[in-house]
């Protein structure tokens, strides 16, 4: 896991606990203790935390808007890859359901190429950066705003998705384990998802390389749902073998 994933986990498990130690995290990343200072320092120095002794707190002041941001830079070029190849697949004309994660973020200015769509989604920064486009018409979910992220949230968003219907969904995820589970950090975010999906025609899932081979808290949804799986490169063999199992089809560079 290169740093800046690690540090983008570290805020997440903070916006969740309040107070984490050197210790804690250090076993639940599988790295060193130094390895865990040096990248406290580093937050530190931006503000996103405050050091206490043998751990740290979250800045609240600057960390909303800090952790989405380093999310949103983690592996940009295959998320930038990824939506390019993605727009190949959409049709001019059609209704996309668009989930709130940073790797769906670098899509929006490539949609200027098609006449008209029509956007659903329940993102904050989505849906501001897609009201600047005139060729789309965009909807946006009401409910409480997330916390740390650019999600809104809750049975609001639910109620809404229930009611709307879409040509395609694109959905990304945190990982995607051996057993095909799509899952994330977020239980709010996976019902939504589980919603989503139920009232798309068919399922996009984006998801750069770095997400193979991990389990994140909870299982939003199962490749079964899948219709095609874009990444940036050749998955490995076993996951092409899942991928087989699960009839999805998996479109790279």
């Amino acid at each position: 896991m290169i740093n800046l994933e690690r540090q983008d986990d570290i805020l997440g498990m903070l916006s969740r606990k309040k107070r984490v130690s050197v210790e804690e995290l250090a076993k639940s990343m599988y790295v060193s203790e130094a390895t865990i200072r040096r990248d406290l320092a580093q937050m530190a120095n931006l503000g996103l935390i405050r050091r206490t002794h043998g751990g740290a707190l979250l800045a609240r002041d600057s960390a909303q808007e800090s952790a989405f941001a380093m999310r949103e830079a983690s592996q940009l070029p295959a998320k930038k890859a990824i939506c390019a190849i993605v727009t190949n697949h959409l049709i001019d004309q059609s209704t996309i359901f668009l989930d709130s994660s940073s790797t769906l973020l670098p899509i929006v200015p490539m949609l200027q190429r098609f006449r008209h769509l029509t956007i659903v989604t329940h993102g904050i920064r989505t849906a501001l950066m897609l009201s600047n486009l005139d060729n789309v018409s965009v909807y946006v979910a009401g409910g409480k705003i997330e916390n740390f992220s650019n999600s809104i949230l809750g049975a609001t968003v639910l109620e809404f998705y229930e009611r709307m219907n879409a040509d395609v969904a694109l959905l990304s995820c945190s990982g995607i384990n051996e057993k095909g589970d799509i899952t994330d950090d977020n239980t709010e975010q996976a019902k939504v998802k589980e919603q989503i999906i139920d009232n798309a025609k068919k399922v996009y899932l984006l998801c750069d390389s770095s997400k193979f081979g991990k389990t994140r808290m909870t299982t939003s949804f199962s490749l079964d749902k899948v219709d095609v799986v874009f990444t940036e490169k050749k998955p490995s063999e076993p996951y092409c073998r899942l991928f087989e199992q699960y009839h999805c089809q998996v479109v790279t560079l």
